[in-house]
């Protein structure tokens, strides 16, 4: 998402906008730190950004070789099936199948005071994925 700002970014970027939440390459990574590095004016810049966590990494990927590799899918399940108030459902045991089923990487979010049980019924089905994948490598 493209965003404006009252003032010119440095380096002739263009600025972009989006979740805090990424999962990213090394590559990536490598290239975030290594323009911060090389661009102090930026790190300035950021000092009078509002959300910054929501726009130097967009931002900095999205003014690189990277720009078409961003996908709208930062591999995280978060059930956003609530209107009010706005953050996303904690999951419970009744949403196993949802979670196992899915490809995404994390899921958010848990309480154990809502449901003590969740974590270990995560913990025995990667433990018995685990197993599994043992069993089959060893033939």
């Amino acid at each position: 998402m493209r965003t404006p700002f009252s003032r010119r970014l440095p380096y002739g970027l263009v600025a972009y906008g989006g979740s805090q939440w990424w999962t990213l390459s090394y590559a990536a990574l490598q290239h975030i730190s290594q323009f911060v590095r090389r661009t102090p004016k930026f790190a300035r810049f950021l000092d009078g950004v509002f959300i910054p966590d929501e726009f130097a990494i967009q931002t900095i990927l999205s003014n690189s070789r990277f720009a078409d590799r961003i996908t709208g899918d930062d591999l995280r399940l978060a059930i956003w099936d609530r209107p009010t108030p706005p953050y996303p459902a904690t999951l419970k045991c009744a949403d196993m199948d949802r979670i196992f089923d899915s490809d995404k990487f994390f899921a958010r979010k848990f309480d154990t005071e809502t449901d003590a049980e969740v974590f270990d019924r995560i913990d025995r089905h990667r433990d018995a994925a685990a197993a599994s994948a043992r069993l089959k490598s060893s033939h």
